[in-house]
């Protein structure tokens, strides 16, 4: 959408790339692929027990919680489930078949 010559274009959302061209007046706000905006650490949660959420800048980041953190994989016939690398992983049970 034109905006009048000399504006700013920068729209203020971390997740998207800015762009203005001056002959014009036109302005786009690109979505930035995989980034989520936010506001609050809240904002980020990815429901996954291995990762750690914060709000950095505006968008969210995410790191891998310290391998051995207890987890639940939710597989009936694992036990002594834990994170690696950023995913619940758990033992399987010899003889196992489910519930």
């Amino acid at each position: 959408m034109p905006q009048p010559l000399g504006s700013l274009c920068d729209d203020g959302d971390e997740c998207t790339t800015d762009a203005c061209d001056p002959a014009t007046g036109n302005v786009s706000h690109t979505p930035l692929p995989s980034c989520k905006p936010c506001m609050v650490a809240a904002n980020c949660n990815d429901n996954n027990p291995c990762t750690t959420e914060s709000c950095q800048a505006g968008k969210c980041a995410y790191a891998n919680a310290a391998s051995g953190t207890p987890c639940n994989d939710g597989i009936f016939c694992t036990k002594d489930d834990s994170c690696f690398h950023g995913m619940c992983q758990g033992n399987w049970q010899p003889g196992c078949n489910g519930p």
